[in-house]
């Protein structure tokens, strides 16, 4: 059984700054979490669940989403939730909590938001990106890339781990090499799971 502490960072509370305040328990093995509109939404991988606490409140409620959640993206009021073991993105409306389903390739782990609108999302078990409007919830594009697993984008440059080797894609759509893998970088003793970006 897991927990979810919540924990008074105001120094001017003097008498319960760095404490535990509030502790929401009955979650099965917690996983990421991200806050929208004044709500908790928090992973539960290995039930298939998102549970939903109110942080005024400290009530939970949960929803299922299938497969295995394990990260998210928020994009306006919709909160897109990557999962394994599944061959779609789940989207939440945070204003009422609805849910609705993308079909994407599988095992979609991660995904990387481009232009605040588009969302390129890493489906590391079929071996290709999805390219989701985000404007639409439609995908509009599937980039061939050997077993995606996390990106960065740089520019209008999106830098994707997969297999031994790390792609640059090009997500500029004035670009006559749009949606394009432009470069491929051979990675010796691979096989590659995350890319950063460090300042020169």
């Amino acid at each position: 059984t897991g927990k979810i502490d919540v924990i008074d960072v105001n120094a001017a509370n003097v008498g319960t700054y760095n404490t535990v305040v509030h502790t929401v328990s009955g979650l099965s093995a917690p996983g990421r979490s991200i806050l929208a509109n004044n709500k908790l939404y928090v992973t539960e991988p290995g039930t298939g669940h998102i549970v939903i606490i109110n942080t005024s409140a400290y009530t939970s409620s949960s929803i299922s989403t299938g497969g295995s959640p394990q990260s998210f993206t928020l994009v306006g009021t919709k909160l897109y939730v990557n999962k394994v073991m599944s061959n779609t993105v789940s989207v939440i409306d945070t204003t009422n909590d609805s849910l609705a389903t993308i079909t994407v390739g599988t095992d979609a782990a991660n995904s990387t938001l481009v232009g605040g609108r588009y969302l390129y999302v890493n489906n590391s078990g079929s071996s290709n990106i999805s390219v989701i409007d985000t404007n639409t919830d439609t995908v509009i594009a599937t980039i061939s890339v050997s077993s995606p697993q996390y990106s960065t984008l740089v520019g209008t440059t999106l830098y994707v781990s997969g297999g031994s080797a790390v792609y640059s894609i090009e997500t500029n759509s004035g670009s006559g090499s749009y949606n394009a893998i432009t470069n491929t970088e051979l990675i010796s003793g691979g096989p590659t799971y995350s890319v950063f970006v460090s300042p020169k």
